[in-house]
């Protein structure tokens, strides 16, 4: 098997793992989301909720499931929380604002609005998570 087939290989196992794992985050965002909303909770609220809990329960996934990172002292697993902060912060903030906006200001159906943004929330966190934050 060349070097080539190796990356190929690890990749697309890597790749799965992270369908896998942003399936259960994003499962886990758009259902507190969703309930939250059918329980009459402003739009607001129930976004930073959602995505809060969504981000704290990803760090966990993504670090020892999806890219198996094996950093474990101190100063090492600060660095990467640190910078999961960073990438996830971002993408919470994109998530967070354009649900709000297009929801409160333009009029956009809420659910319809959630799950598309978080569709392109979750294409950010990959390239964000596999080249920032858990780079090998």
């Amino acid at each position: 098997m060349s070097m080539l087939d190796k990356i190929k290989k690890i990749s697309n196992k890597e790749f799965f793992r992270y369908i896998i794992g942003g399936g259960i985050i994003t499962l886990v965002n758009l259902v507190l989301y969703t309930v939250l909303v059918i329980l009459q909770m402003k739009i607001r609220w129930a976004n930073l909720i959602a995505l809060v809990v969504a981000k704290v329960l990803g760090y966990f996934i993504n670090k020892y499931y999806v890219y198996q990172s094996k950093k474990s002292d101190m100063k090492s697993i600060g660095k990467e929380a640190g910078k999961y902060i960073i990438a996830r912060g971002f993408t919470g903030v994109v998530d967070y604002f354009a649900t709000v906006i297009l929801v409160e200001f333009y009029h956009y159906p809420k659910f319809i609005t959630k799950y598309f943004i978080t569709g392109l929330v979750i294409v950010l966190n990959y390239i964000f998570g596999k080249y920032f934050v858990f780079k090998k």
